[in-house]
């Protein structure tokens, strides 16, 4: 099944980069975004293109990551990986409930940016470079 592609405004565009509507309307118009127009004259940005777009200029994408579920925050893709469908994340150990982590309790999508050390129940988490969602995604937003 095809990954469906999101479409949003002009004005929702620009709520995500905190710029105005006519912000968004210039990136549009001077190439710096793809848009498509609508048979009634309006612009549509693909979500995929706007958060390419925000991370080429060092915007934050995690509330457009939230509100189109792009990705899996990191307690989804670990509870994925013991179900198998996921590389599992070795930092922590199975028993650990990620509910008790301040990085689920504030819903942060990127975990890497806010904690580099942390303890989880008791048990210390070490540096991001050896977990296994932080080599997917940290690797995917630096490249765009």
């Amino acid at each position: 099944m095809a990954e469906k592609q999101w479409a949003i405004s002009t004005g929702k565009a620009a709520s995500y980069c905190f710029v105005t509507a006519e912000t968004i309307v210039n990136w549009i118009k001077k190439g710096l975004l793809p848009a498509q127009k609508t048979a009634g004259g309006q612009y549509r940005i693909l979500v995929a293109s706007l958060r390419t777009f925000m991370l080429k200029r060092g915007m934050t994408i995690e509330q457009l990551d939230r509100d189109f579920a792009t990705r899996p925050m990191c307690w989804e893709y670990r509870k994925q990986a013991r179900g198998g469908n996921r590389v599992s994340v070795p930092v922590l150990p199975q028993n650990i409930d990620c509910t008790t982590c301040p990085i689920h309790r504030n819903y942060t999508l990127n975990c890497w940016t806010q904690v580099h050390e942390r303890e989880v129940n008791g048990h210390t988490v070490p540096d991001c470079r050896h977990c296994a969602y932080f080599k997917q995604w940290a690797k995917v937003d630096s490249e765009n």
